[in-house]
């Protein structure tokens, strides 16, 4: 996992450290040259996250989930590779924002 903390108006590079085996370097390497996309897991944890914000209050309605998915990374990824998580071309057209799937 990789993160990003700081000022990013003021800095204008960071570091990272991948720690892993021989055998995956290729595979990593490929990911940080932008060779590869990389896919969000957002999914995996997403009722304990929903839960979550509606714990804080930053999710009152039904229409605040969606807003607050509309500005994911696993959003972003569902616009662009959509049969990935699992939304079949006909999905795609007919709800574009996947408003009905968020």
């Amino acid at each position: 996992m990789m993160g990003r903390a700081g000022r990013p108006q003021y800095d204008k590079s960071g570091h990272g450290i991948v720690i892993t085996q021989h055998s995956e370097l290729q595979y990593y390497l490929s990911l940080n040259n932008q060779q590869l996309p990389v896919e969000s897991q957002l999914l995996s944890a997403l009722p304990d996250l929903v839960n979550a914000e509606l714990v804080l209050g930053t999710i009152q309605t039904r229409q605040d989930a969606v807003n607050w998915l509309g500005y994911s990374y696993l959003y972003v990824r569902m616009m662009h590779a959509p049969r990935l998580y699992g939304i079949s071309p006909d999905e795609a057209e007919e709800d574009q924002l996947l408003e009905q799937r968020r």
